[in-house]
């Protein structure tokens, strides 16, 4: 949630300029792709002729992040390992020259270990099922849990990417 309104924007004008494009894009999704779609749309590119978020949020702290003042425990650690971990885990590994076969395995591995224990067995510290080593996400976690009030890092963070002050 940190780049997708610049990169939204310049997707968008790319778009725009294919020989296959008219000139007018339009975004349609749901969830995480809804989120993607308002970031860039508050930067107004020029091509943009609609967005169809679904089942999304426009609002990152209340009812996202957290439910009446208090860290939703369980949507700030299954979302980053449905979402974010597999492709963290993948690049870093790939960064180490570890071949690709041990990849996959580690990744499944991984993956099987979020859908049996996402429910049951989670919790902070970030490490029931293998979120250890996934530095950059324990680290948004932690920042994320850390600001329960809408304090100043909210409200820069939803400015530049909601049009929230």
């Amino acid at each position: 949630m940190v780049q997708e309104a610049q990169d939204g924007y310049d997707a968008i004008e790319w778009a725009a300029v294919q020989p296959w494009s008219s000139g007018k894009v339009g975004t349609t999704s749901g969830s995480y792709l809804g989120l993607t779609q308002w970031q860039p749309a508050i930067l107004q590119p020029p091509h943009l002729a609609a967005i169809c978020p679904q089942i999304t949020a426009s609002d990152y702290h209340d009812n996202w992040t957290y439910v009446n003042a208090v860290f939703d425990l369980w949507f700030g650690m299954s979302w980053p390992a449905a979402q974010f971990v597999v492709d963290s885990m993948t690049r870093g590994l790939q960064v180490q020259g570890v071949p690709q076969s041990q990849i996959d395995s580690l990744v499944a591995a991984f993956s099987a270990s979020v859908t049996a224990n996402l429910t049951t067995k989670w919790g902070l510290p970030a490490a029931p099922y293998g979120l250890r080593p996934v530095h950059d996400v324990r680290t948004v976690l932690l920042r994320l849990a850390g600001s329960p009030d809408y304090d100043d890092f909210w409200k820069g963070w939803m400015s530049r990417r909601t049009g929230r002050t």
